[in-house]
């Protein structure tokens, strides 16, 4: 009886999040070609990214594909953001998941360069 508690208590402690862990909260991306770093707050349906250097934010509408894939439309912005992504979908694949983070791949319709990077959850 115990060992079977001790397995059970071990395979929780080991199980990994799945995409739809990832699908609201309050996460950072560190941007190291960049250089920035960013606070993202994400509700079912809106996207808000805070700038840590200046302070900026932009929001954007969120629309979940499936578990795994969602796509970003800009509702407002610094101006050179705006201009950027105006009219054009960014497409997020989340690729692999941890505990606490998971690791995504970006496109920007339009481009043909992807972006991948790692965002972390802290609330």
């Amino acid at each position: 009886m115990i060992l079977v508690f001790l397995l059970a208590t071990i395979y929780e402690t080991k199980k990994e999040s799945t995409c739809k862990d990832f699908k609201t909260g309050k996460f950072t991306l560190t941007d190291k070609k960049i250089e920035g770093k960013y606070i993202i707050e994400r509700n079912d349906s809106l996207q808000i990214e805070t700038d840590l250097t200046t302070g900026n934010t932009s929001k954007y509408n969120v629309k979940w594909v499936n578990d795994c894939d969602y796509e970003l439309r800009i509702i407002e912005g610094r101006d050179e953001i705006m201009d950027f992504y105006a009219g054009k979908v960014l497409t997020i694949r989340i690729i692999e998941t941890y505990k606490n983070s998971y690791k995504f791949e970006g496109q920007l319709e339009g481009l043909e360069r992807k972006s991948t990077q790692i965002i972390k959850r802290i609330k």
